[in-house]
């Protein structure tokens, strides 16, 4: 199983770098839903937030662990919730119409400065 979900993680990760772009959320995304997510590590909020709009959310349990989500109480669309819960280290990849991805944001590209 281990193997597995390292392989898993590989192939989230060669995709998030590929579909960095800004995407489109889906359908299932944009429904707004009632939600009472309590202030506590962005990991638990955003696993909280999968079960309370019924939709896949994937994250790494040690991505954002040290990071505390503010809590979020009231009507927002998934999409929305996603963007006010998660620190600008990470971000997300839509997989299918009710499956996300939670990935830390690659670092941008240095240019090696020429040598004179």
């Amino acid at each position: 199983m281990g193997d597995r979900r390292a392989l898993w993680l590989g192939l989230l990760m060669m995709l998030s770098n590929a579909v960095h772009a800004q995407q489109t959320p889906p359908a299932a995304f944009i429904q707004k839903v009632t939600l009472n997510i309590p202030s506590q590590p962005v990991a638990d909020a955003i696993r909280e937030l999968g079960q309370q709009s019924g939709l896949t959310i994937i994250i790494e349990s040690q991505l954002g662990r040290d990071v505390k989500a503010p809590a979020l109480i009231g009507s927002y669309s998934t999409a929305e919730a996603l963007k006010r819960l998660l620190p600008k280290a990470l971000h997300t990849v839509y997989l299918d119409s009710k499956t996300v991805a939670v990935m830390a944001t690659p670092e941008p590209a240095v240019a090696n400065a020429p040598i004179a």
